[in-house]
């Protein structure tokens, strides 16, 4: 559920529903793109994205969203279950081997 808090920032009282999460290696780091249920998308560092601290503030600055809070453990097992739900999605669109 969605509450406008003006100048085009929302907050939900639920907390952050990942729709797909994914990496890309540039160099030796890995940069991290979310894609969140009405939110929007973002590319953040791995840092940025397992602390969910961190990841709420950049909600807040790039998103306009709030979201609530999520304890840290629940979060890391949120990108867990969201990372491997988007490869099971990518390896399902891939022509099979007949």
């Amino acid at each position: 559920m969605l509450f406008p808090l003006g100048a085009d920032m929302q907050m939900n009282v639920f907390p952050p529903e990942i729709e797909r999460l994914s990496t890309q290696r540039i160099g030796r780091n890995a940069i991290w793109r979310i894609s969140l249920a009405d939110a929007g998308t973002m590319t953040l560092p791995a840092k940025e994205i397992l602390r969910y601290r961190k990841f709420h503030g950049r909600c807040m600055e790039r998103l306009l969203t709030v979201f609530a809070h999520v304890e840290s453990s629940r979060w890391a097992y949120q990108l867990l279950l969201a990372l491997c739900q988007t490869a099971a999605n990518e390896a399902e669109q891939q022509p099979g081997d007949e």
